[in-house]
C-alpha cells in the first residue's frame, strides 16, 4: 500500500474532493469501470466494494520524470496506482 500520510496522497484527496460531480463520474468509471457507486453502505458491504490506491511501481534508473507518468486503473478490483506526483497541479 501507501503511506497515507504521504503528501501526494493527501493532495489525491483534495484534488478529488474539488472535482465537479461529472469529474468524479469520470474517475469512478476510469478507477472502477462502472459508471456509479453502490447506493447503500449495504451495497458497498454486499459487493464487497471499497476503492484502494496502490503504491506507485518503481522506476528502473533512467526512466522520465515520475510527473510524466499516468495513474493505473485495476478496473476489475476498483484500485488505481497513484504516482508520487510533485503537485497538485500536475496531478
Amino acid at each position: 500500500g501507501v503511506d497515507r500520510t504521504a503528501p501526494y496522497i493527501a493532495a489525491f484527496w483534495r484534488v478529488l474532493r474539488s472535482f465537479t460531480n461529472r469529474q468524479r463520474l469520470r474517475f469512478v468509471k476510469f478507477a472502477w469501470g462502472q459508471e456509479r457507486l453502490p447506493t447503500t453502505d449495504r451495497g458497498f458491504e454486499a459487493g464487497n466494494v471499497r476503492m484502494l490506491v496502490k503504491a506507485w511501481p518503481r522506476k528502473p534508473p533512467g526512466s522520465p520524470p515520475t510527473d510524466t507518468y499516468l495513474p493505473l486503473a485495476d478496473t476489475c478490483f476498483f484500485n488505481i496506482a497513484l504516482p508520487p506526483y510533485s503537485s497538485e497541479a500536475i496531478m
